[in-house]
């Protein structure tokens, strides 16, 4: 992990997805500062032409839900879990739970 914010909080890309609108995506972030527990942090980003991506929204899910919230999204219809679109920027890392086509 990386040192954001000065060296208290720590971030590390997990990965990102593609948002359900052109120019959009969430960005998937462990966050973790000394002596607390890590947690995830998805962020709507929206595409800043020359800034590059800006972020809209945080959400920080609490450590405890992470557990939750892998259980929920397991529990959708199967047609939901569509396989991920491929992407050809360099720079998009694929999410690990993306289900192969």
């Amino acid at each position: 992990m990386t040192p954001t914010h000065g060296a208290s909080v720590f971030e590390k890309t997990l990965g990102y997805l593609d948002g359900d609108e052109t120019g959009t995506r969430i960005e998937l972030v462990q966050v973790a500062a000394p002596g607390v527990q890590a947690t995830l942090e998805m962020r709507m980003q929206r595409d800043g032409g020359d800034l590059g991506w800006v972020t809209q929204r945080r959400m920080r899910v609490a450590p405890g839900q992470i557990a939750a919230l892998r259980m929920a999204v397991q529990l959708m219809d199967a047609d939901a879990l569509a396989p991920c679109a491929t992407s050809a920027a360099d720079n998009i890392v694929v999410f690990p739970g993306c289900l192969a086509g």
